[in-house]
């Protein structure tokens, strides 16, 4: 026997599901410079270990307390160098805010479901006081001629270097030309890394009867360069009106500047014979001849021969000076003459035999 029974089952609206909890990003703001700033934030919601990729969290930046002035915003998604995961932000300063002054960098996070309530982070804000960097100053670029009786065409170029933020020069380039537009220059020495170089000497390849102009650009340590600067100062024989150029003498100066005394060790009274090797020459570097000497011999007597001859009238040493003059009036050695020493012996004695008686 079986009872009749019977059921049912009442359906109901379906329980409204809890919902989970939104929890604000977590972060701190670490570092603060005058290239960017630097920290971290990450959403505990999607990220909660935090072992793996972030949840789109933004960082908003402000100069001073929100709303004073919103910098921009960036995402918090780049590695970390401390922890696992990519929770990361680096934001670059701009240049507005190299001005010098104090700003109050504030930074807050938000994740993506954009919450009212964003997270000031941990250690904002912190304080800039930056000043753009400005590029570094070449002055006082001058040009110095060699001594054209020893040296062929080439000069020393110097420079001051100087830096609106204090940074020492990195590196430095030199150019010559005959063109003052420097078209194509004749040397260009590149950039050459040097701290504290503030000279450049050329080597002997300019010509001769050529105007020449200089020029010296510096870097400063953050590799930011100086504009050109043209030489302003000028020494030597060829220099130009406003020391702004230099021109290289016609041709080469007398060269070869020596001389010699016959005989090596004279006596007072005896004729001694000066012999000069000097060079000199004309246009395209031919050698020609000599326009005039200068002789002074040390005991009041000189002369303007080629190769004269003295005598002495007593024994001792003597200074004897010399240099020599071209065509184009170039005089070598340049300013002190060449000088060397006589040594003048006793009067030779006078042998007479006597007869004995």
């Amino acid at each position: 026997m079986h009872d009749d029974f019977s059921w049912s089952i009442e359906v109901g609206p379906p329980p409204t599901p809890t919902p989970l909890p939104n929890n604000p990003p977590i972060g701190s703001f670490d570092e603060a410079t005058c290239t960017d700033v630097q920290g971290w934030a990450r959403d505990p919601d999607t990220d909660p270990l935090p072992s793996g990729n972030n949840g789109p969290v933004l960082v908003n930046i402000w100069d001073g307390p929100p709303p004073t002035t919103f910098l921009g915003q960036v995402v918090a998604n780049q590695p970390r160098e401390a922890a696992v995961g990519n929770h990361a932000f680096v934001w670059s300063v701009p240049n507005s805010l190299k001005d010098g002054l104090i700003h109050q960098i504030y930074t807050y996070a938000h994740d993506n479901q954009n919450v009212a309530i964003s997270t000031h982070l941990i250690g904002s804000p912190r304080a800039i006081q930056c000043v753009l960097n400005q590029p570094p100053v070449t002055t006082s670029v001058s040009v110095t001629e060699p001594s054209y009786c020893t040296s062929a065409p080439s000069a020393l170029v110097e420079w001051s270097y100087s830096d609106p933020e204090g940074n020492p020069q990195s590196a430095y380039q030199v150019q010559i030309d005959d063109d003052p537009a420097f078209g194509s220059p004749i040397i260009d020495t590149g950039g050459i890394a040097c701290e504290l170089c503030r000279s450049y000497f050329s080597p002997s390849t300019l010509a001769f009867n050529t105007t020449y102009h200089a020029r010296v650009m510096t870097w400063d340590s953050n590799n930011l360069p100086s504009p050109w600067q043209t030489m302003t100062v000028c020494t030597g024989p060829g220099c130009q009106p406003g020391n702004t150029s230099w021109r290289t003498p016609q041709h080469a100066y007398p060269n070869n500047i020596d001389f010699s005394w016959t005989p090596s060790s004279p006596a007072a009274n005896q004729i001694v014979q000066f012999t000069n090797t000097a060079i000199c020459y004309a246009l395209g570097n031919t050698p020609a001849a000599c326009a005039s000497w200068a002789w002074n011999f040390g005991d009041g007597g000189s002369s303007t021969s080629q190769n004269p001859s003295h005598s002495y009238g007593s024994e001792g040493s003597f200074p004897v000076t010399f240099s020599v003059t071209d065509a184009q009036g170039y005089t070598c050695p340049s300013g002190t003459p060449l000088t060397k020493t006589i040594n003048i012996q006793k009067k030779i004695p006078t042998w007479k035999e006597v007869a004995p008686r």
